[in-house]
C-alpha cells in the first residue's frame, strides 16, 4: 500500500521522520552565533554509536555551516550557507570498484555526527600559502587569537583557496581504525584545483569535535566533490571567519 494513496499512513510516516531528530547534546555560544552538535567523534568512531541522530532538514537554515556523517556512516555532510552536499562511498556493481557519488539531500537523511552554526555574515582575512594542513591550523589560530575569539570552543571557518593537493575521503560505513576489516574509506585527491574548505576551529576537543592529531573539523568541496580532509597543500587561501558587529 501507497503512503500517499493512504493519508493516514502518510501522516504515520511523517511522525516516524520526525521522532528521529532529538535536541543537541551541546549547545556552545560564541560572539553572535551558537554551535549545536550531535554525537561525538569517540561515540560515533570508537563506541560504534552510529544511528541516526537528527534530521538535516529539520535544523538547516539559509546561514547554516556544518560537517558531519551520516546515519551507519553511510557518507560525509557537508553543509555550506544553507546547501547541503552528501558525499558517499558506492561500488560500481560491474568493476566492483567504489566511485565518487555526491548527491543532493534527501527530506530523510539523518547525521549520526554533526556540527553546525548559523552565521549571516562573514569577514575575509588572507592567509597565502599553507604547505601543511598543521600550517594552515597555525595561521588560522593565530587570526582567531588576534580576533578575540576563544581558541576552547569550536569557531566556524571557510578557506577558500587553489588546491596545491588535498587529500580528503568519504567514510562508507564503517571507521578504518576502530573496525579495519570494514569498508574501508573511499579516497581521493584534489590537485591545481579552486576550492572551499568548511568547518570548526576548536582547541582541546580532541575525540569529542576532531580527530586526535588536529584542532579542527574540516570538509572540502570543490566542483562535484566533497569529503574530509586529510592532508592540505594551498596556495592563494583566504580565510572567512564569522563578523562581528563591533569589529
Amino acid at each position: 500500500m501507497s503512503i500517499y494513496r493512504f493519508p493516514c499512513l502518510s501522516v504515520l510516516f511523517s511522525l516516524l521522520l520526525c521522532s528521529c531528530t532529538s535536541g543537541p547534546d551541546r549547545v556552545i555560544s560564541g560572539d553572535n552565533y551558537e554551535v549545536k552538535t550531535w554525537g561525538s567523534m569517540r561515540e560515533v568512531l570508537k563506541e560504534g554509536k552510529i544511528s541516526g541522530r537528527v534530521l538535516l532538514t529539520e535544523v538547516m537554515t539559509p546561514n547554516s555551516i556544518g560537517v558531519g556523517a551520516l546515519a551507519n556512516l553511510e557518507g560525509e555532510i557537508t553543509l555550506v550557507d544553507g546547501t547541503a552536499i552528501i558525499a558517499s562511498g558506492l561500488t560500481d556493481p560491474p568493476s566492483g570498484q567504489q566511485i565518487a557519488h555526491s548527491r543532493n539531500l534527501l527530506k530523510s537523511d539523518q547525521a549520526t555526527l554533526l556540527v553546525i552554526a548559523e552565521v549571516p555574515h562573514w569577514e575575509s582575512v588572507k592567509l597565502g600559502s599553507c604547505a601543511t594542513y598543521p600550517e594552515l591550523e597555525k595561521k588560522v589560530s593565530a587570526v582567531l587569537k588576534e580576533r578575540g575569539f576563544d581558541l576552547l570552543k569550536p569557531t566556524p571557518v571557510k578557506v577558500r583557496g587553489i588546491a596545491e593537493r588535498v587529500d580528503f575521503h568519504v567514510i562508507a560505513g564503517s571507521c578504518p581504525i576502530a573496525d579495519p576489516q570494514g569498508t574501508p574509506p573511499r579516497r581521493d585527491s584534489i590537485m591545481e584545483e579552486p576550492l572551499e574548505l568548511v568547518g570548526f576551529y576548536v582547541e582541546g576537543s580532541a575525540g569529542k569535535l576532531t580527530h586526535h592529531i588536529h584542532n579542527s573539523h574540516l570538509h572540502v568541496v570543490s566542483g562535484s566533490r566533497s569529503g574530509h580532509v586529510d592532508a592540505i597543500q594551498l596556495h592563494s587561501a583566504e580565510l572567512q571567519i564569522p563578523r562581528i558587529s563591533e569589529r
